[in-house]
């Protein structure tokens, strides 16, 4: 327990800390102050109760207002003083008694107005410190003032740090201390370039939101957009004012200089900034006297070219038309330099100029070269497995791969194998998968055809081939007949399409394995056919033929999906989108009596309906039970609308 003193302190201007206002008193009294020993018991440290003794003298006349503040209750008391004279004493004194709290804070202050004047001054800071007499940390202050007396940073009125404490054990942490004058300065940098923004800085001592940072981690220049990472003080500006990738110089800035600069990186290496056409990027001289490729030389021969017209855009120019510098669109470029450079012989026809094959015997000279072969003796065969061969069966007698072929070489064939050029022991010297049977077309005695497992797509050209001006009128016709061919074999290609309706001999086709979509075999004798397969053709449908019931009848190499028509275009095909066909089941099938049809409950049965091959309708049952008992043998299409979509089966009645 601290011993009770009366405690008298003479004060003239005797002050620890001051307010904001700065002004000077008039004649402030010296006062005294300390446990009031003309009360029998001044202090009670069981509630914390203190009676102080104030007491105020001056040799001159005072009248002003004492203040004491508690800091710790948060609250304040306004005690007027008026100085009465002693003529003992020949002073102006005057006194009161106010009790505290023990470890309180208390700030005191003068208070002067009057009118045109007023002051308010902290003339003292004291902790009521009456009851313990520990101090740990020995920073001057006892355990029953000091929030934390184990460490000497921490005591009353002393500075208020941001560490989430009270350090001067006023009650008030951190922020919440007005009186706190470290905490750090944060400013925004949104777009986090290092750079902040003007005017966004907030003294806290925490984070004050995303993308806030201390002051001193950034630039001290501010941002003039701080929503664009790349515009900055720093931002490097580039000059193009031709726009064309180069520029001629840059400088740093946070607003761009103004017309024709870009932050785009660029080469500093434009020699003409005002000419889009001249950069180090232009590979090519024209004759302007200008060094348009930046490389400190102009029209040198090596880079310079010149521009010729290429009106039919076949990548040949003309000559008769040609231009220096600047063309405009459609014109190609020479370099000056090659004289091996090629000239179109006809600018108004693509096909004709000189990276072109000459087709024999057509009249025309199709690759710039009147000294190519252009005769009714040769054809071309572009192909060169099929060219080798014809070369390996002893048909192209020259025995060279030149993609040319004697046409009396072809005229008299009648039997054709090159199926499976790879492992036929035939060929020995065919490396690789036939693609185009282009030049097939001059066989004009061709009776039979195998060009299985190959990789031929389209065989369209085969029956009618319009050989233009390739050969003479009769042999055009009787190639786009091929009147003589009886059997074709053209199973395991990539076939789509195929025709052979104008085969009018034809008796044995085999199309298996292809890709085939559509299959016309409609030639006039499909009821002399000795063999048909169109087997594993996934997408085939519907195969036009001269009769539809001997074809259903006699034709049974056909896929499931595959049926006979005499006019697919007009058939009802069948057609069974995978998730919808798995959700209807249809027994038996084939039937003799009674067609069921059920339904997964997802889907709902809109219609049904029974066709026949020539897709007449020819009943429309109202349940989900067909009673077919009198119908004829033979194939049928049922098809059925749901609310999921429509599809349609193929039925067999026996």
């Amino acid at each position: 327990m601290k011993k009770i003193l009366y405690l008298f302190l003479i004060l003239t201007f005797f002050t620890k800390k001051t307010i904001a206002q700065d002004c000077t008193l008039p004649f402030p009294p010296p006062f005294a102050y300390g446990l009031s020993y003309e009360h029998d018991d001044p202090l009670d440290c069981g509630s914390g109760n203190a009676i102080y003794y104030f007491q105020f003298e001056s040799i001159v006349a005072f009248s002003l207002t004492f203040i004491i503040e508690d800091i710790t209750a948060g609250s304040s008391t306004n005690h007027p003083i008026t100085g009465t004279y002693d003529t003992d004493e020949n002073k102006y004194t005057t006194d009161f008694f106010k009790t505290v709290n023990n470890g309180h804070l208390l700030n005191m202050y003068y208070e002067y107005n009057e009118p045109g004047f007023y002051c308010k001054k902290l003339i003292l800071q004291h902790a009521v410190s009456e009851c313990s007499d520990t101090d740990e940390d020995e920073d001057g202050f006892a355990s029953d003032v000091d929030c934390n007396d184990n460490n000497e940073d921490d005591k009353p009125f002393g500075p208020e740090y941001c560490d989430g404490y009270d350090n001067n054990c006023n009650g008030l942490v951190d922020d919440a201390d007005l009186s706190i004058t470290q905490q750090p300065i944060w400013m925004l940098d949104e777009d986090n370039d290092g750079f902040p923004l003007e005017g966004s800085e907030i003294k806290t001592c925490f984070l004050p939101d995303d993308n806030y940072f201390i002051n001193s981690e950034l630039d001290s220049t501010p941002d003039c957009d701080d929503t664009d990472p790349s515009i900055n003080p720093l931002t490097d500006w580039y000059k193009d004012t031709d726009g064309d990738g180069y520029a001629d110089f840059k400088t740093k800035g946070c607003l761009s200089p103004g017309e024709g600069f870009t932050t785009a990186i660029l080469p500093l290496s434009d020699c003409d900034d005002t000419d889009p056409n001249i950069n180090p990027s232009v590979t090519i001289e024209c004759a302007d006297n200008k060094d348009n490729d930046c490389d400190g030389e102009k029209d040198e021969i090596e880079d310079l070219v010149f521009y010729l017209a290429d009106n039919d855009k076949d990548g040949y120019g003309d000559y008769n038309d040609i231009i220096y510098c600047n063309p405009p669109a459609g014109y190609i470029t020479i370099h000056a330099n090659n004289p091996n450079f090629e000239i179109d012989c006809n600018d108004n026809k693509p096909n004709i100029h000189p990276g072109k094959i000459e087709i024999p015997y057509n009249g025309i000279d199709d690759d710039c070269n009147p000294d190519t072969v252009d005769d009714s003796s040769t054809f071309s065969i572009p192909d060169e497995f099929f060219e080798q061969a014809l070369i390996d069966l002893g048909i192209d007698t020259d025995g060279l791969l030149n993609n040319l072929v004697l046409v009396e070489d072809l005229e008299n064939i009648t039997h054709l194998d090159i199926s499976f050029p790879e492992t036929n022991i035939n060929l020995p010297n065919v490396n690789g998968k036939i693609s185009d049977i282009s030049g097939i077309e001059l066989f004009i005695s061709l009776i039979e055809l195998n060009i299985a497992g190959n990789n031929i797509t389209d065989l369209r050209g085969l029956p009618s081939s319009n050989l233009s001006n390739k050969v003479s009128s009769s042999k055009r016709n009787a190639v786009s007949n091929l009147t003589t061919l009886e059997v074709l074999n053209c199973s395991f290609n990539n076939l789509t399409f195929l025709d052979v309706s104008n085969m009018s001999v034809l008796n044995s086709l085999n199309c298996s394995n292809n890709q085939l979509e559509r299959l016309n075999v409609k030639n006039g004798i499909n009821t002399s056919f000795v063999l048909f397969n169109a087997t594993n053709n996934t997408n085939l449908h519907c195969v036009d033929v001269d009769d539809t019931s001997y074809s259903t009848t006699n034709w049974t190499n056909v896929d499931s999906q595959t049926l006979f028509s005499g006019d697919c275009a007009g058939t009802l095909v069948t057609n069974n989108p995978g998730p919808l066909s798995k959700k209807l089941t249809i027994y038996p099938n084939p039937l003799s009596k009674t067609l069921n049809i059920m339904v997964d409950s997802s889907i709902t049965m809109k219609k049904i309906e029974l066709f026949n091959t020539l897709g007449q309708s020819i009943k429309q049952p109202a349940k989900n039970e067909i009673d077919v008992s009198n119908y004829q043998s033979g194939l049928y299409l049922l098809k059925i609308e749901t609310d999921k979509g429509n599809i349609t089966k193929r039925i067999v009645i026996e």
